[in-house]
C-alpha cells in the first residue's frame, strides 16, 4: 500500500515531541530546574548510544530518539525562562539601542521597535510608544537604523517619555557579527525605502514597502483592515512567494546546475532575509527554500513536509518561544494545508483557486481561536490579487536593480505604482462588499483541537478513497 505524506515524514514526529516538550516546560514553569532536564537529556542520549549497538531493539531505539527532542526541547524551554525572570524590572537602565522600524504616528505618541545593543537585554526587539515633545520634535530626527540612548524600563509595550531618550551614535564593538549585519541591513533598507520614495509616503508605497521589504509602518489602519478584510492579509506578509520570485530571477540569470551558482543563490536569499528583518514567516520560507536547494546540490529528493517539519524544528530549538507566536503557527498551518490537501492539476485557475483554499481550511481554526472573524471572499480574490502582486514583485525588483539608473528606475516605478493603486481599489472593493467578513466567532482551544481532528480525519478518508479507486 501507497504511504500517505505524513507516513513518509519521519522529522514531523520528532517536531510533535519538541512541541510536546515547549509546552510542558511552559507549564511547569521554574517547578524543574534545568539541571533536571539536561539530566533527561543525558540519560537518552546515553541509552541511545547503549541501544544502538543492538539492532533488535529499533523499537526503543525511536523511542529515545522521541524522547531526546522532548527532553532538548523542555531543557531550552527552561533556559528562556531563566533568563526572562532574571531580568530586572523594578530599576532604570541605561543602553545603547539601535531603531529597528520607521517611526510611526499614533495620536500623542510615535511607536516603533529597538533592537537593544548592551545590557541585560541585548539582542532584544522591543515594540515601545515614545511620547511626542510638541516644542523640539526630536522624535522627527529619528529614522529606521540611527541609534539611541534610553533611560528606560525596556520590556515590549514600554512607553518612554519625551526626556529619557536621545538620539546619538552607537558602538557595535561589543555585539555579534550577525546583530552588526541586521544593524546594516536596517540602515540599507531605510535607504531603499527614500529613495523610492522621494518622501512622498503615499498609500501605494506603503503597500510596496510591506510587500517587498517587510516594513508595514507606513500602512494605515485602513489599509490593514482592508486586506484582512478581503482575505488577503499574506500579501502584506513577506513569505515563501517573495522569495520564490527572488529564487526565480536568480535562476534565470544564473546556470542552474552548477553548485557554485546554488551557493551564490542561497547567500543571496538569507541576505534578502537579514534585509527584511527575518520575520518568522521569511526565516522559516528561507530554511525550506535552502534544504531543496541543497538537495538538489546533493542530487536527492526530499519530501517538502519533511522540509516544513525540519524548518519549524530549526526555529523552535533556537527560540521556543516562536511556538506561541501566531505569524508562526499560522505560517506553518498555511503551509502544511498546501502541502497536505492540495491535489496536483495541471490547470492554472483551479491550481491559485486550491492553493488558497487550502490554506484557508488549515487556518481556519487559528483564525477564529485568535481573531474571531473569517473572510468569506478570500478564495476567489486570490485569481487576482496572487498574479497581480507577482508582476509587482518583480517589477520592484527592477526598480531596485536600476537605482543607479534614476531615470529609468522612476519611469518603471510608476508603471509598478500604478498596478499597486489597482490592486489597492480592488482589494478596497471586496472589503466594502456585503459579507466581506464574518466577525465575532470565537472559539475555544478544545474546538480548536476538534476541528483540526476533523480536518485530518477529512485528509485521511480523501487519500483511502483515492487509494481504494487506484
Amino acid at each position: 500500500m501507497e504511504e500517505s505524506e505524513i507516513e513518509k515524514c519521519p522529522l514531523l514526529r520528532v517536531l510533535l515531541f519538541i512541541i510536546v516538550g515547549i509546552y510542558l516546560a511552559d507549564y511547569l514553569g521554574r517547578g524543574v530546574s534545568t539541571e533536571v532536564w539536561m539530566l533527561i537529556v543525558l540519560v537518552c542520549s546515553v541509552g541511545f548510544v547503549v541501544l544502538s549497538f543492538c539492532r533488535k531493539l529499533q523499537l526503543a531505539q525511536s523511542l529515545l530518539i522521541f524522547l531526546l527532542a522532548f527532553s532538548v526541547a523542555g531543557w531550552r524551554m527552561c533556559l528562556q525562562q531563566n533568563q526572562l525572570f532574571s531580568t530586572k524590572y523594578d530599576q532604570l537602565d541605561y543602553c545603547q539601542a539601535i531603531v529597528a522600524q520607521e517611526p510611526s504616528i499614533h495620536g500623542k505618541v510615535v511607536r516603533t521597535k529597538l533592537l537593544v545593543l548592551d545590557g541585560q537585554n541585548v539582542g532584544q526587539t522591543f515594540n515601545i510608544s515614545i511620547l511626542r515633545d510638541r516644542l523640539l520634535e526630536k522624535w522627527r530626527r529619528i529614522h529606521e537604523g540611527d541609534g539611541v540612548i534610553v533611560h528606560a524600563l525596556l520590556y515590549d509595550g514600554a512607553f518612554i517619555y519625551k526626556d529619557n531618550w536621545i538620539k546619538a551614535s552607537v558602538s557595535l564593538s561589543a555585539v555579534s557579527g550577525l546583530m552588526r549585519l541586521r544593524v546594516y541591513a536596517l540602515k540599507l533598507r531605510h535607504k531603499l525605502l527614500l529613495h523610492i520614495s522621494n518622501h512622498d509616503y503615499s498609500p501605494s508605497f506603503a503597500i510596496i514597502a510591506a510587500m517587498t521589504l517587510g516594513d508595514k509602518s507606513y500602512l494605515s489602519k485602513e489599509q490593514k483592515n482592508d486586506f484582512s478584510a478581503a482575505g488577503s492579509s499574506h500579501l502584506l506578509a513577506l513569505s515563501g512567494l517573495h522569495l520564490s520570485i527572488l529564487i526565480g530571477v536568480l535562476l534565470l540569470l544564473f546556470p542552474k546546475n552548477r553548485w557554485q551558482s546554488q551557493l551564490f543563490i542561497l547567500l543571496a536569499i538569507w541576505a534578502f532575509v537579514i534585509l527584511v528583518g527575518m520575520s518568522a514567516s521569511v526565516v522559516r520560507s528561507a530554511i525550506m527554500l535552502s534544504l531543496c536547494m541543497l538537495m538538489h546540490i546533493a542530487d536527492r529528493k526530499g519530501f517538502s513536509l519533511n522540509s516544513l517539519s525540519f524548518a519549524a524544528i530549526l526555529m523552535l530549538l533556537c527560540n521556543p518561544q516562536s511556538l506561541f507566536d501566531v505569524g508562526f503557527q499560522m505560517s506553518c498551518m498555511a503551509v502544511m494545508g498546501i502541502i497536505l490537501l492540495t491535489p496536483n492539476i495541471h490547470n492554472k485557475v483551479g491550481s491559485i483557486l486550491l492553493v488558497s483554499l487550502s490554506a484557508q481550511i488549515a487556518t481556519l481554526p487559528l483564525t477564529l481561536y485568535y481573531f474571531g472573524q473569517w473572510s468569506c471572499y478570500g478564495i476567489f480574490l486570490s485569481l487576482l490579487v496572487i498574479p497581480l502582486s507577482t508582476i509587482i514583485l518583480y517589477g520592484m525588483l527592477g526598480v531596485y536593480l536600476l537605482l543607479p539608473f534614476t531615470v529609468f528606475a522612476q519611469k518603471l516605478y510608476i508603471v509598478v505604482e500604478e498596478m499597486v493603486e489597482i490592486l489597492n481599489k480592488v482589494v478596497s472593493f471586496v472589503a466594502s462588499l456585503p459579507g466581506a467578513m464574518i466577525n465575532h466567532v470565537y472559539i475555544s482551544k478544545f474546538q480548536v483541537f476538534l476541528l483540526y481532528v476533523a480536518i485530518l480525519s477529512f485528509y485521511m478518508a480523501i487519500k483511502k478513497f483515492v487509494l481504494i479507486k487506484k
